[in-house]
């Protein structure tokens, strides 16, 4: 898949020559991954509250349903997020 994109990347300068190496680095550090968790997790509670004035708003008439559904997606999102990266974490701890 990686070398396709590359490929794709290349042949939008067909005069250049181009020296690519491609690794198989996958390991993150676990300091990576607790530092993005966090992250996330602050994200997360500031989009909560957002998505709670959006609520607020959309009471009383101020934003449409569109925009309260952004908000919400906006949430689900970043809970999926910090699900995957617990899903890393925990594969990371298992090997």
């Amino acid at each position: 898949m990686m070398s396709t994109i590359i490929e794709k990347f290349i042949g939008l300068f067909r005069g250049i020559s181009f020296n690519t190496y491609e690794t198989n680095n996958t390991h993150v550090s676990k300091d990576a991954l607790t530092a993005s968790y966090k992250e996330l997790n602050k994200m997360l509670m500031r989009a909560k509250r957002d998505l709670s004035k959006a609520k607020k708003s959309h009471k009383l008439g101020k934003i449409s349903s569109d925009e309260l559904f952004d908000w919400q997606y906006r949430v689900h999102e970043m809970e999926e997020e910090i699900r995957r990266l617990n899903d890393n974490i925990e594969e990371d701890i298992d090997i």
